[in-house]
């Protein structure tokens, strides 16, 4: 193997002859002595090992290549030569990856590597590997020119040829931002600028994505900017600058060398607008220049009502969200189902927990009122209520924010609400505060424990006897025990009927 490696034939063939090498021994990498001897376009050695017969001109390494992959990674052309011409060496062989040595060539740029392989020994174009990828996909990525030209004018190439992520030859050149390779396919017609990868992308958006500048200008140099296909939400270039991170992009795409204004008002088929997206990926710059430019309304809805702030809150985007309430947003905004901002800061995500709260502590810092009603009649405080937001519900008393004996609308305080609800986390919260009222019934007249009781709230029950006693007063002539038998909660009856007779008992013992 060292000799191999080191290119000395003589050793080599000392080594066949005197000791009776094995010349199919592999080395840790696996490779064996011919994989060597062609990787250093050493055209004896390779004779050598070659005519003892002890190994296969396309003798396997470990990742199944052989020494014609080795040869054409490196352009070793006198050993491609010798494997191919001599030894009738597989041109098309694939390795475990399923590349062919034509892969190899072009993935390192060896010009002559693929002129000899495709021109003089006809090796397959249009061949995948495992990723479903040609050697024009990768001359394009990589920007090889020569090879790319080559191959499109000797070899079979199709421009629609996609990739596992359904990306063409234009869409792996606009990524990398190779601008002579991208501008090479659409002058001989080598792909479709409004051609859709697997994910919805065009080769631009891509390139956007990447911040590939320099592709962008070639191609607004070429065509204008409003006629620039979409992406498969329908979204514009510029929103994938925004996505990628590229203000300096963005700013190219907006503001036109004159200074004309362009990217106005624009929306995808969701609605969303450029600061929509801005909000989305906390892009604090970008909302900056949207609002400084009046690309949009920082109130703007999209088709479900709802504002960049909505976004914003809801992927708790701290920077984002104080930058649009700087910028005016009304953190008060509704969706179209009654739902606003504060509504999407608690959004269910046990990774983002703390982070909700403290988007929370922003809105309400900001304004941000509990009294709106959704579609349903229901506040954010209800709904946080119904949710299990106790965190939510906590943060809110601790800071003194809720008055949880006044009646709604509805007639119930929320402290009725969480006693009929069964909440008893929560009611023992509130219990332990100090802050639930025995005494202040809903509009109807019913008390704590009477709404327990026709609410079967057992877990309520239990918790308001143990801290208020029972509850004395009837409606419409019945006890609690009574109200909740008439209400089909007999097991909740017979728990209260037992621990109020025992409390009268008690009480009249104290009597006598």
């Amino acid at each position: 193997m060292l000799a191999a490696r080191v290119g000395s034939t003589a050793a080599v063939q000392t080594l066949i002859d005197v000791c009776n090498a094995q010349v199919e021994v592999r080395g840790d990498e696996g490779s064996t002595p011919l994989h060597w001897a062609a990787a250093e376009n050493d055209e004896d050695t390779l004779r050598v090992l070659l005519h003892s017969g002890g190994v296969h001109v396309d003798a396997r390494g470990e990742d199944r290549s052989t020494a014609l992959h080795s040869a054409s990674k490196r352009g070793s052309l006198k050993a491609m030569e010798v494997l191919i011409e001599e030894y009738q060496a597989e041109v098309d062989a694939l390795d475990i990856l399923g590349r062919s040595p034509l892969i190899y060539a072009v993935l390192n740029d060896e010009d002559s590597a693929v002129e000899l392989l495709v021109h003089m020994h006809g090796a397959n174009t249009s061949i995948r590997d495992e990723l479903y990828r040609t050697p024009a996909h990768y001359a394009a990525e990589g920007g090889c020119m020569n090879i790319l030209s080559l191959l499109f004018h000797v070899g079979e190439v199709s421009v629609e040829d996609k990739d596992e992520d359904g990306r063409t030859v234009l869409h792996l050149s606009a990524k990398e931002g190779q601008v002579d390779a991208f501008l090479f396919l659409l002058e001989t017609g080598g792909g479709d600028i409004a051609d859709l990868d697997i994910h919805g992308q065009p080769p631009l958006h891509l390139a956007a994505i990447n911040g590939k500048n320099e592709t962008i200008l070639a191609m607004l140099e070429r065509q204008p900017y409003d006629t620039l296909p979409l992406d498969s939400q329908g979204a514009p270039l510029s929103f994938a600058a925004v996505k990628g991170g590229h203000i300096a992009l963005l700013r190219l795409l907006c503001v036109s060398s004159s200074g004309s204004i362009r990217c106005l008002r624009e929306r995808d088929e969701n609605g969303l607008t450029l600061l929509h997206v801005a909000a989305q990926f906390d892009e604090v710059e970008s909302i900056s220049f949207i609002l400084e430019n009046d690309l949009t309304d920082v109130d703007s809805a999209d088709f479900s009502g709802r504002t960049a702030l909505h976004i914003a809150s809801e992927a708790r985007h701290m920077k984002a969200m104080t930058e649009l309430i700087v910028q005016g947003a009304n953190t008060n905004a509704n969706s179209i189902f009654g739902y606003g901002p504060l509504d999407a800061s608690l959004t269910a995500n046990k990774e983002k927990e703390r982070m909700g709260l403290n988007a929370t502590q922003v809105l309400l810092d900001a304004g941000a009122r509990l009294d709106i009603l959704d579609r349903e009649g229901n506040t954010v405080v209800r709904r946080a209520i119904l949710d299990d937001k106790y965190d939510f519900i906590t943060l809110l008393l601790d800071g003194k924010r809720l008055e949880v004996n006044e009646l709604g609308d509805d007639g119930l305080s929320l402290f009725h609400f969480v006693i009929a609800e069964d909440k008893d986390a929560l009611l023992r919260s509130m219990l332990l505060r100090g802050v639930g009222n025995p005494l202040v019934p809903t509009k109807f007249g019913l008390y704590p424990l009477h709404v327990a009781a026709r609410a079967g709230a057992s877990y309520s029950a239990q918790l308001l006897v143990a801290e208020f006693g029972c509850e004395e007063k009837t409606v419409k002539g019945k006890d609690v025990a009574n109200l909740a038998e008439s209400s089909g909660h007999n097991q909740l009856a017979i728990f209260l009927r037992s621990e109020c007779g025992r409390e009268r008992r008690d009480a009249t013992k104290e009597e006598l």
